[in-house]
């Protein structure tokens, strides 16, 4: 009877309104210390990685499901007034977490697997990742976010606080029992807080000139090409981390300057180390961009991009694994930068389903670090054959 009594109150207290949801939750703008990120500089690390790391957390609250998306996520308020987005790596759990651990080169050839990301309420440790891959490829687009372990006591903590600004729900029923089972350390993502977003998907004349549609660029301006150059760069970070989570258009942020961001890489590494075949799709940008078909039978076709800037191509050839030994390539570099995070390795956080539903496994680290690699020729050998159709001048742009 406890239960339906909650869940009834949970659908009763939710809020309607977005605006007002974070209205309440931001109640504490009004401290005059407050910390948060506006746009991304070259100092933005140095300030905010050593707090995020081993900061003293006063507070935390709840961002609630129906403004948060599929991953729990929380505030956390530090004492030095810093403000940033907690994630889950893992959850609270009566049970350890022994999964069998494959060698996914060793295995591929015999096994007809299926792969797919399991509990992908745990998007954690795929966020961290993507940090360190955004500043070892030099595009300083992601907010700052580490990896650190919280006591379940102080996470949980919330559901034992009498707070106007928390609207109780049935959920926070299971952070209570959680705070009241014995303590764990509790892996988390910690994202430093920012402010001023904007939703900026990109419009059709982006996919236009990204596709070659357009045969004069007369009537594009440096901005709009620079920012078409950003959403190339946007489209082939997705493709090489296997994120599929970006064809919706709420992913697509800026900043208060319009400055395009990498936000929200939670989904990422969908399909495993190396990815499908298939996921080449991803260079067909955002599911707008799709072209419908006329019949309910039809499958929707696609155009990818063959635009790229110029620098972000030059840099990923310099990393090639076909030029290069392993430690120079991009999955080399990634897991030098990795190294010094408090969660490393990182990518045995991730699990998933080997066949449909069945069983749930892990894999190497270094499956993925290769894995990267992989990708990274795939991606070459589209734009090779791009270049070879329109000539480098066309598909190499300098913006």
């Amino acid at each position: 009877g406890i239960f339906i009594f909650l869940y009834v109150d949970f659908l009763w207290n939710l809020p309607t309104d977005p605006e007002e949801f974070t209205r309440m939750l931001h109640s504490v703008d009004k401290r005059p210390n407050r910390r948060v990120i506006k746009k991304l500089t070259p100092s933005t690390d140095q300030e905010w990685l050593p707090i995020l790391k081993y900061g003293k957390i006063i507070s935390i609250k709840p961002i609630k499901a129906e403004v948060s998306g599929l991953a729990e996520k929380w505030l956390a308020i530090f004492e030095s007034g810093h403000e940033a987005m907690l994630k889950p790596v893992e959850t609270w759990s009566f049970l350890d977490r022994h999964w069998s651990i494959i060698d996914y080169e060793a295995n591929l050839e015999d096994k007809n697997w299926r792969l797919r990301k399991a509990d992908r309420k745990m998007q954690g440790s795929n966020e961290i990742i993507a940090y360190y891959l955004d500043r070892v490829l030099g595009f300083n687009r992601k907010p700052p976010i580490v990896g650190r372990y919280l006591s379940s006591k102080l996470l949980y903590s919330y559901a034992f606080k009498k707070d106007e600004d928390i609207v109780w729900s049935a959920y926070d029923a299971f952070a209570w029992v959680k705070n009241l089972m014995f303590e764990q350390a509790i892996p988390v993502s910690v994202h430093a807080w920012f402010d001023g977003l904007n939703r900026e998907d990109p419009p059709l004349i982006t996919k236009e000139y990204l596709t070659l549609q357009v045969k004069s660029n007369q009537n594009m301006g440096n901005w709009e090409k620079t920012y078409a150059a950003d959403v190339s760069d946007t489209i082939v970070f997705d493709f090489i981390i296997d994120d599929h989570d970006r064809g919706k258009e709420h992913n697509w942020m800026a900043d208060s300057s319009h400055n395009l961001l990498l936000w929200d890489s939670g989904l990422a590494f969908n399909h495993g180390p190396n990815g499908r075949e298939s996921c080449i799709r991803l260079l067909c940008g955002p599911e707008k961009w799709l072209e419908r078909p006329n019949t309910k039978e039809g499958e929707s076709s696609c155009t990818k991009i063959c635009r790229f800037r110029s620098s972000t191509i030059n840099q990923l050839y310099s990393m090639s694994s076909q030029f290069v030994e392993f430690e120079d390539t991009l999955g080399g570099k990634l897991k030098e930068a990795m190294e010094d995070d408090l969660l490393d390795p990182v990518f045995q956080f991730n699990l998933y389903y080997l066949y449909g539903r069945w069983p749930k496994a892990r894999f190497t680290e270094d499956d993925f670090f290769e894995g990267l690699n992989v990708k990274v020729e795939r991606l070459l050998s589209h734009v090779d054959q791009c270049i070879q159709t329109y000539g480098r001048d066309r598909v190499l742009i300098h913006y």
